[in-house]
């Protein structure tokens, strides 16, 4: 499936929100565990199949294997049933069908400052509200980079927020 967003400017925004800076190309996966909009996912344990599967994607578990084998960031339809909330973070739950950015722009959790200098990095622990698959820049315990040039932040943020991440 691709989606592509009309260029026009956004005044409110929200993580697991489609950006409208580039084309973007969406697949679908069930989720495979809860999903955070806007947060890091990867390939789950079974692949899109010809018999008709559209294969799976889980959060992040572990950072060694993950990191290369990630899939995308979850987005939000409007034409789907409401996300299921946890740890105050919206998420597609496990068994329903999640829309997934592989390659293009979405806003997405972020932890710390970002610029679209810093490096990309991604939590593979939950700690208190902050859930696996959520970005910041620079390095810490409990997170990993992103294979560089595979992800950049487009946008600033000052502290913890949202900010628009290109997959490529």
């Amino acid at each position: 499936m691709q989606l592509i967003t009309e260029a026009q400017p956004s005044t409110q925004a929200f993580a697991g929100m489609l950006s409208d800076t580039q084309e973007n190309f969406v697949v679908s996966r069930l989720a495979e565990g809860n999903l955070f909009l806007g947060c890091l996912a990867v390939f789950g344990t079974n692949q899109p199949s010809v018999l008709g599967s559209p294969g799976q994607a889980k959060p992040i578990v572990d950072a060694a294997a993950d990191v290369n084998n990630y899939i995308g960031v979850p987005v939000w339809e409007s034409g789907k049933e409401p996300p299921t909330i946890s740890n105050a973070k919206s998420a597609i739950a496990s068994g329903y069908l999640a829309s997934i950015v592989r390659r293009g722009a979405v806003w997405v959790y972020v932890e710390t400052a970002v610029d679209p200098t810093s490096a990309v990095y991604a939590r593979v622990l939950t700690v208190s509200n902050d859930v696996k698959g959520q970005f910041r820049a620079g390095a810490a315990a409990n997170f990993v980079a992103l294979p560089a040039g595979k992800a950049t932040f487009l946008t600033s943020t000052s502290g913890p927020g949202i900010a628009i991440l290109a997959l490529q």
